[in-house]
């Protein structure tokens, strides 16, 4: 069948004219025509420009996606959602001992209290999350200080602190906006308060993609042996921790009193 175009048909390219085409184009790139050369450049030039653009596009999306994961991540980690992926306020009594320890289930499950002095973090000074032993959620967090004012505020509690805080502020001009007591609330929040107990003055907080801020922490009234104290409980287990007093340093002057064996530590990596 013959085919039949509509208007003028395609010419083919001889060999004569395939060849003279070739030869233009070589000796516009020798003769250096200037507008040869630019049009050539800008060709190459917004290539180079547009594979620079997607590649950028391709690691943004990378970073944000690593970024949106690693949030994710965390949070989940640190409130003890991927404990095995169960949820720890359905385990009965059988089960927390068989997971715990007689001592850890009569502090966490049967809200006793253990000896002071006798939990193996009382004196532990090195850095790093304690962590809810029941469930891993991330509940208090140690890390040494950086300059000797927190040092020396965060050495010791109650009003003796309050007072020393107080006169170094005068002493030296200081205000709570000063930069020098801002870097307490990312230092340590262990202090050594004399009472036996591995002792607070802050919550580990979890900030999340709106930069609101929690803890693991919640606090109930307990009335028992006929006092009125402030119970300190794990929000992601119900396991009793401790208790929180109002005779801590500054700047939260609370002292979160918390039993070793309600704890685990994850040391941070050297």
């Amino acid at each position: 069948m013959t085919q039949r175009f509509m208007g003028n048909p395609p010419q083919r390219l001889t060999a004569p004219k395939y060849e003279q085409i070739s030869k233009d184009l070589l000796n516009g790139l020798r003769s250096g025509s200037s507008q040869f050369k630019a049009d050539k450049c800008k060709v190459l030039n917004l290539e180079r420009n547009n594979r620079r653009v997607v590649n950028k596009m391709r690691d943004t999306e990378l970073q944000s996606t690593q970024i949106t994961l690693y949030l994710i991540l965390s949070v989940l980690l640190s409130s003890g959602f991927l404990n095995n992926g169960e949820d720890p306020k359905s385990l009965t009594k059988e089960d927390w001992k068989s997971r715990l320890t007689s001592d850890q289930y009569n502090v966490c499950r049967k809200k006793g209290t253990e000896h002071p002095f006798s939990g193996k973090y009382v004196n532990n000074t090195e850095k790093g999350v304690y962590k809810c032993v029941c469930c891993g959620a991330e509940l208090f967090s140690h890390s040494h200080n950086s300059n000797l004012l927190s040092n020396l505020i965060v050495s010791s509690c109650g009003l003796v602190v309050k007072y020393i805080a107080l006169w170094l502020k005068g002493e030296f001009g200081l205000t709570d906006q000063d930069h020098r007591f801002d870097s307490i609330k990312s230092s340590s929040t262990k202090f050594d308060s004399g009472s036996g107990w591995p002792s607070f003055y802050d919550v580990f907080e979890i900030k999340d993609n709106s930069g609101v801020t929690s803890s693991n922490i919640i606090t109930e009234t307990d009335s028992t042996f006929g006092m009125k104290r402030t119970e300190v409980l794990c929000k992601q287990c119900d396991a009793h921790l401790g208790h929180v007093f109002n005779d801590g340093p500054p700047p939260t002057g609370l002292r979160y009193c918390i039993n070793s064996a309600a704890l685990e530590f994850d040391k941070d990596p050297d």
